[in-house]
C-alpha cells in the first residue's frame, strides 16, 4: 500500500512539472505575436526561463514544503570539467561523422521565412539557453530529486531519464527502429545529464553538457538539406543506425556512443566521489 502512495504521488508531481513546463513554454510563445526582428525570439527564452523558475519554486516550496536547494536548484556556478565535457561529446561526434561517414559540407536552403540571423537567433536562446535550463529544473532537478526521496537513486535517474526520451516523441511521430533509437538516445543522454547532477549536487553541472550539446546543432547532419542550422552536413547513407532514422543524428548510434563515452566517464567520477563520502 505504501509502495502505491508513493507510485500516485510521483504520477502527481510529473503531471504537475509537465503542466509548469506548458505554461512557462507557452508563456514565452506570446512574444511571437510581435515581428521584432527576432527580439521576440530572446524575450520568448527569457520568459520561458523565469516563468519556469518561479513555477517550480513555487511548486517546490509551497506544494512539496520543501527548499529548492533540496532539489539541487542552486545559485549559478561554472564548472570547468562540465563545460569541457559538454564540448568534447558533441565536438567527437561530428568528428567520427566527418572522418567515417561519407558526405559534404553545404549551405543550408532556408524557406522564405528563415535566415542564418534566425536561426542562430532561434538556436542560441531558445534551443540552447532557455530549453536546456528549464529541462534541467524539471526533470534532473525536481523528477530525480523527489523520486530518489521516495525510493532510491536508481529509480531516480533511470525514471526521469525514460520519461526525458519520451518527451522528444512530441517533435513528431516515431515508429519502428526511430523509435528505439531515440528511446535508447534520450535514455542515455538523460543518465548523462543526471550523473553530471549528482556528482556536483547541481543543476549548473547538467545544464552545461546539455547546452553544448543543443548548440553543436548549428552544424546539421542529415541525409539531405533540411534548411537548418549554419552549416550543413550532408551524408550519403540511408543506414538508420547512422542518420538516427525519422529523429535525426541526435538518436544516430555514433550519438550514442558518444552517450556512453561520457557516461562512462562520469560514472567513474561518481563513483570515486560515493567511495570517499563512504569512508
Amino acid at each position: 500500500m505504501d509502495s502505491i502512495v508513493k507510485i500516485l504521488k510521483i504520477i502527481g508531481m510529473i503531471i504537475s512539472v509537465f503542466i509548469i513546463t506548458v505554461i512557462a513554454q507557452n508563456l514565452g510563445l506570446l512574444w511571437h505575436l510581435f515581428q521584432w526582428n527576432r527580439i521576440e525570439s530572446v524575450l520568448h527564452a527569457i520568459t520561458y526561463i523565469i516563468a519556469a523558475y518561479l513555477l517550480i519554486k513555487l511548486f517546490i516550496t509551497k506544494v512539496l514544503n520543501d527548499k529548492l536547494s533540496n532539489y539541487n536548484i542552486k545559485s549559478f556556478r561554472f564548472y570547468p570539467s562540465m563545460f569541457v565535457l559538454g564540448i568534447l561529446i558533441p565536438t567527437l561526434t561530428i568528428a567520427i561523422y566527418l572522418l567515417f561517414v561519407d558526405g559534404h559540407f553545404e549551405i543550408p536552403n532556408y524557406t522564405h521565412n528563415v535566415s542564418m540571423y534566425t536561426t542562430i537567433i532561434d538556436t542560441v536562446f531558445i534551443s540552447s539557453i532557455a530549453a536546456p535550463i528549464v529541462e534541467e529544473l524539471t526533470v534532473r532537478g525536481v523528477m530525480v530529486s523527489y523520486i530518489a526521496k521516495k525510493f532510491n537513486m536508481f529509480v531516480a535517474v533511470i525514471i526521469p531519464s525514460l520519461l526525458f526520451a519520451s518527451l522528444h516523441l512530441f517533435n513528431g511521430m516515431l515508429s519502428g527502429t526511430s523509435l528505439l533509437l531515440l528511446m535508447i538516445g534520450g535514455t542515455l543522454a538523460g543518465i548523462l545529464y543526471s550523473l553530471a547532477m549528482l556528482i556536483f549536487n547541481n543543476i549548473w553541472a547538467s545544464i552545461y553538457l546539455h547546452m553544448m550539446w543543443n548548440l553543436f546543432g548549428l552544424i546539421n547532419i542529415s541525409t539531405h538539406n533540411e534548411g537548418i542550422g549554419v552549416l550543413q552536413y550532408t551524408i550519403k547513407t540511408n543506414n538508420v543506425a547512422l542518420t538516427g532514422g525519422e529523429y535525426g543524428m541526435d538518436a544516430s548510434i555514433i550519438s550514442i556512443s558518444a552517450y556512453i563515452l561520457g557516461i562512462i566517464i562520469l560514472g567513474i567520477a561518481y563513483y570515486k566521489k560515493s567511495s570517499i563520502e563512504s569512508k
